[in-house]
């Protein structure tokens, strides 16, 4: 007895008890359902706007219909699947929840990009209310298809040698640009600004322009007027391949002569001697066998003489030298000068460039007021000083 009498303690204890019904157990640790109350006794959903076959990648706006006899607007569960492509979430799956009523929603589905053939896909849509289920489903066709490019070649009226210049492809779809085509520029002669060789990659940008930059100063443009053909490869996904060509012609643009000198002068074991380093270039490049005289007032070149004709080599320089031989040494100082002259003059002339080298002499003059001296760029020429005295004559007496 005592056992029993403790065990229904235990049980007396977990009861709470209601003043008007002793038998009601109360567990507040118990979520019941909430039960929504419909008095619905139909709904329907349906797909429309479905064409029966669309191209791939293409966007479909979807409506789907739902239509009830609720009046309570208990909740509905609405949801869309595809088989293949996918909804505005980038999900084949989306769903809806909303108050019950006659509505339309509005969804788009974007079709497959397809890579091997045609397929189909279907679109179907469930709801739920309460205890109510209606479906509905569609079948698309889904059509494998590729774009056609159209490329405008946009060039200038006239490249000339020893430029850089652009060349531009457009491309478009209609009249629609695209955007991030890659297009392979090749050239037949000569080379690309950013690649430094004969093709290059450039991506179309927003508006479908790809441009690329010509090196026109390599040396088979120097000299000859040239047609040159260019030719681009146009590619992007889901696009066919586009390869369109052209013809430019390269002529020949006024090439500008300059020529530098570096004169330098010194003495080996007190023998004077002059440097001319020539540099000679046409619009910025080499200038080969351009010829200059150079005469002297004394002394020798490499020659033997006084004067010497020179050309320059495949760099465009050239160096000469001279030295003091057969000038007899004085004790005044000895200026010698030289004069430097372009005769080669099919692309224009220069003028005529001077030096001038100081030989000293054995007894330079020394201490000559401040007032006589030149510094040391010039040499100092001494005049002769002219004494003139006055002639007095005695009157007769």
């Amino acid at each position: 007895m005592r056992f029993r009498w403790i065990i229904l303690l235990v049980v007396i204890g977990s009861l709470s008890i209601n003043p008007s019904n002793a038998f009601v157990i109360e567990r507040s640790d118990v979520n019941l359902p909430q039960i929504n109350i419909t008095n619905a006794t139909y709904i329907s959903v349906v797909l429309s706007n479905i064409p029966t076959e669309v191209d791939d990648g293409s966007a479909v706006n979807i409506s789907v219909a739902f239509t009830t006899d609720d009046l309570n607007g208990s909740l509905v569960d609405l949801a869309l699947e595809t088989t293949a492509g996918t909804f505005e979430n980038n999900q084949s799956m989306i769903s809806f929840q909303f108050a019950a009523e006659n509505k339309t929603i509005f969804v788009t589905w974007y079709a497959p990009i397809l890579y091997e053939q045609d397929i189909d896909a279907t679109i179907s849509a469930r709801a739920v209310l309460d205890e109510l289920e209606d479906t509905d489903s569609k079948q698309v066709h889904v059509k494998m298809i590729f774009f056609d490019f159209e490329a405008t070649w946009i060039t200038l009226d006239k490249y000339y040698q020893n430029k850089t210049a652009p060349i531009t492809l457009r491309v478009t779809q209609g009249s629609k640009p695209i955007e991030g085509a890659m297009v392979g520029f090749a050239l037949e002669v000569g080379k690309f600004v950013e690649s430094k060789t004969d093709s290059v990659n450039i991506e179309t940008n927003s508006s479908g322009y790809a441009t690329a930059f010509i090196d026109f100063s390599g040396q088979e443009f120097l000299f000859e007027e040239t047609n040159i053909e260019i030719s681009a490869v146009v590619t992007k996904l889901k696009f066919n391949e586009l390869l369109v060509n052209t013809t430019i012609t390269v002529i020949k643009s006024a090439l500008i002569p300059m020529v530098t000198i570096d004169f330098s002068k010194g003495e080996d074991n007190g023998h004077p001697f002059a440097i001319f380093a020539i540099n000679a270039t046409l619009s910025g490049r080499p200038w080969i066998n351009a010829t200059f005289k150079i005469v002297a007032t004394g002394g020798t070149f490499e020659n033997g003489e006084s004067q010497i004709f020179v050309k320059t080599n495949a760099s465009g320089l050239v160096t000469v030298k001279w030295t003091a031989d057969g000038i007899p040494q004085t004790k005044d100082d000895i200026v010698v000068f030289f004069t430097v002259d372009l005769t080669s003059i099919e692309y224009g002339t220069i003028d005529q460039m001077s030096y001038n080298l100081t030989i000293a002499g054995t007894n330079p003059v020394q201490n000559l007021p401040s007032s006589l001296t030149t510094g040391n760029s010039a040499p100092l020429f001494v005049l002769p000083w002219i004494l003139v005295v006055p002639q007095i004559r005695r009157r007769k007496k």
